[in-house]
């Protein structure tokens, strides 16, 4: 509801969703805003804004390009468009500031609890071969979440849920506060990344591999040392292998023959196989126009709004920013990811460098699936990478001041 929908020609569509969701947005920051002033005044609660002083350039160059898009021109449409998006970086300056380590772990437990509710109803209906949720929808299949394709059935919806309590059930696992039963804490990890993987969305699969491998050889003396996790680590994998149905073995199964396409791309087929128009298609279109204007992009104007595309994040970085504006967000998300690597080796910070691991993988996803950070930044994303910022925020906070 936050963003803009396409329905045709039905352009007034468009014009009140855009005002719906930057009002919404806009009234957000402020009350988020006014709730951090009066925790800072009343609780003495001094956040840390480290994470905040590596996207100075970002911020900076985001000022840049709204006069360089001045020079393109701009409609209606494409200033609504832009006002809307900058709207969004709200959540930036808020939300990193939003939370305490306390009031975070209630939070977080309430996402865990549905994540868990969300996994087996999608699970559910991966058994049943949609059945389950055709019962909720009186069998017009208008489910959202699944999305049919032959004999694999994709689970699109929640997935950033998904991928949240993957990455917070990986921070506590390694963090060894027992704020969570280590149990239930592999339950959350495992089932996140099981949802995400049968969600048969490559960028997103790829993603939460690479996490999940990384994780364990960087933090395996810790998770060897631990007898609760190894033994919670492996009763959840062997209960999960003897109950786990045929057909959620059969639909995963077929989630990596989609994932196995990629090397298609490797060969030279860009369509992989013709399951994928973003290196052949969408990546081209873009980078056509971006080649009038290589080195600072289209910025904010018609222009961009007009070639831009979702699907492929890195080549609509260079379509608004050019090749600084590229290499501006990369050095940020690799500043900050060893940033928080450099706090993992304190003696305040450690399991931080999961958070690092969490960039990583969505930079994976913004290059291989969808767009994931731009100038016109979804909301979705962002409110994600914000509340990863929160986190580190916080933790760093208590183990700094109140410890």
């Amino acid at each position: 509801p936050l963003g803009l929908f396409y329905y045709g020609e039905n352009e007034w569509i468009i014009q009140l969703t855009g005002t719906v969701g930057i009002s919404f947005k806009y009234l957000l920051g402020i009350l988020f805003y006014l709730k951090w002033k009066l925790i800072k005044k009343n609780r003495g609660y001094e956040i840390l804004d480290n994470t905040l002083s590596y996207n100075k350039v970002f911020g900076i160059f985001i000022f840049f390009l709204l006069f360089w898009g001045l020079v393109y021109g701009h409609s209606n449409a494409s200033v609504l468009f832009t006002f809307i998006s900058l709207s969004t970086f709200l959540l930036f300056i808020v939300i990193p500031r939003l939370f305490r380590y306390d009031e975070l772990i209630v939070f977080n437990k309430i996402i865990f609890l549905f994540t868990i509710i969300h996994s087996i109803i999608a699970f559910a209906d991966i058994v049943t071969s949609g059945f389950f949720i055709n019962l909720f929808v009186f069998g017009r299949k208008t489910a959202t979440a699944s999305v049919y394709s032959g004999d694999l059935i994709r689970i699109i919806g929640g997935i950033f849920l998904a991928f949240y309590s993957m990455i917070m059930g990986m921070y506590y696992l390694v963090n060894k506060k027992h704020d969570f039963k280590v149990w239930f804490l592999w339950f959350v990890v495992l089932s996140s990344w099981l949802f995400i993987l049968s969600s048969a969305t490559r960028g997103w699969m790829i993603a939460s591999v690479l996490v999940f491998i990384v994780f364990l050889f960087y933090y395996s003396a810790r998770i060897l040392l631990s007898t609760k996790a190894i033994v919670g680590a492996v009763f959840i994998l062997l209960f999960g292998l003897l109950i786990m149905p045929k057909t959620l073995e059969t639909n995963l199964r077929a989630s990596f023959d989609r994932l196995s396409t990629v090397e298609a791309i490797a060969e030279g087929d860009m369509s992989a196989g013709g399951t994928a128009s973003r290196w052949d298609i969408r990546g081209p279109r873009v980078l056509t126009r971006f080649k009038e204007s290589p080195v600072v992009g289209f910025g904010y104007s018609q222009v961009s709004i007009d070639y831009l595309d979702v699907n492929v994040g890195n080549h609509s970085l260079l379509l608004m920013g050019g090749v600084l504006g590229l290499s501006i967000v990369w050095l940020t998300i690799i500043a900050l990811v060893f940033y928080f690597y450099r706090l993992d080796r304190r003696s305040y910070g450690k399991g931080i460098f999961v958070f690092g691991l969490a960039l990583i993988g969505i930079m994976t996803i913004h290059s291989t699936s969808r767009t994931m950070i731009s100038y016109l930044m979804p909301a979705d994303s962002a409110f994600l990478i914000a509340l990863i910022f929160n986190n580190v925020n916080a933790i760093v906070h208590k183990a700094k001041y109140i410890n």
